[in-house]
């Protein structure tokens, strides 16, 4: 450019994964002395969200320093969501966030060990039939345990459900058996 003469700007630059956003000087009106302009940016980083098959759920363009929106939660037959595996927050790379279950088992009262306690007139009424439902784990899953924690309390936990149905079938056999001497 020419001493006292404007200049004009180029085209906006492209670059990958940024955006421009302005030139670093727009001071070109009437030029006096050399200038540097510089071509301004804003980063972005892809965000990727797989389930645990790595079947891609959701991708996101995230600006440098921001933060990624959590997908609709999947769903996995015989599984419960726990969450996502990563901070998805401040991103600064790019990132896979993959979806964590936690296995639910189904145990029937009525397969759960019990001790084998006779009681007077034992008529082999019914036992309980409800269910309980524990995580592979044997805890709830809005209380799972982080990744790798290889906790025995689903031992306990077992263990205190087939107490507490023993106890309750007992006092159910004991109450009935009160009533029939009561009733002679």
């Amino acid at each position: 450019v020419e001493y006292m003469n404007s200049a004009t700007a180029p085209d906006a630059p492209t670059a990958d994964d940024k955006e421009f956003t302005a030139w670093s000087n727009d001071d070109w009106q009437k030029v006096t002395q050399n200038v540097d302009v510089n071509a301004l940016y804003n980063q972005y980083y892809t965000v990727k969200f797989v389930d645990f098959d790595d079947e891609l759920i959701s991708t996101q363009r995230v600006l440098l320093n921001g933060n990624a929106v959590a997908p609709q939660e999947p769903t996995r037959d015989g599984y419960t969501f726990s969450g996502w595996n990563g901070d998805f927050t401040n991103v600064v790379d790019d990132l896979i966030i993959k979806a964590t279950y936690t296995q639910n088992i189904t145990i029937p009262v009525d397969e759960i060990p019990t001790a084998n306690v006779a009681t007077p007139d034992d008529t082999n009424s019914s036992k309980p039939t409800s269910t309980v439902t524990v995580t592979d784990e044997g805890i709830p899953a809005s209380s799972n345990p982080k990744t790798g924690d290889n906790s025995s309390f689903h031992i306990i936990f077992v263990a205190t459900i087939s107490m507490i149905a023993s106890l309750a079938w007992i006092c159910r056999e004991k109450k009935i058996s009160l009533k029939r001497k009561s009733n002679r």
